[in-house]
């Protein structure tokens, strides 16, 4: 299978001419795969079935997809249908080209061309925040939008080895709500994590 290009999702930082507000340093990274019983999984970061061709990668806050149609007609992605899955919570997800501010609001949807690939990613919305900034005598630091990492894994969560490394086996879910021809085909696609790295 030929390699996809993967959008990588980053956390986007609005920086002045003062200080800009730094990201926790990450001391841990969750490795992430396809469940072992993942119907259709081809690898360990990759699905194929009759309809699309999926690889992703795992940033510290959001899954990245390529997505391939195979059909010779479009495919849809209905992203209010979509959502990610974690601790039992079903979340509604935020995907590329949404305005922050715009997070929470109906998102329209994506016709992906026969033949195709679209680069994208998904992240919880309740992940999203804004950071207001404050304004000191001595420096300032200015405000921006910013991602919650997806696990415990930076200085700030005041992690010690037995925490980090207990997030082995954590499962997260993504749903994508894809229609073809208007019958609704949704996929899930469920994520294990494998293995805890100390950096």
């Amino acid at each position: 299978m030929k390699k996809m290009l993967i959008l990588i999702c980053t956390s986007v930082i609005m920086t002045g001419c003062d200080v800009a507000r730094k990201l926790p340093l990450q001391v841990y990274d969750c490795k992430l795969s396809l469940a072992d019983n993942q119907q259709n999984k081809i690898e360990s970061m990759s699905y194929e079935d009759s309809l699309i061709v999926i690889s992703f990668a795992a940033s510290r806050n959001c899954i990245n997809f390529g997505l391939k149609n195979k059909l010779t007609t479009p495919i849809v992605i209905d992203w209010d249908g979509c959502s990610f899955i974690q601790n039992g919570k079903n979340l509604r997800v935020m995907h590329n080209g949404i305005n922050f501010v715009h997070r929470n609001e109906p998102m329209a949807k994506t016709s992906v061309a026969p033949g195709t690939v679209i680069n994208d990613f998904v992240v919880p919305s309740d992940n999203v925040y804004y950071y207001t900034g404050f304004i000191t005598g001595f420096y300032n630091v200015m405000p921006g939008w910013f991602f919650n990492d997806m696990f415990k894994i930076t200085e700030k969560d005041a992690l010690t080895p037995e925490i980090a490394y207990a997030q082995k086996g954590q499962q997260i879910s993504v749903m994508l709500s894809l229609e073809i021809d208007g019958k609704k085909e949704p996929r899930v696609f469920n994520f294990i994590v494998k293995d805890v790295v100390a950096l």
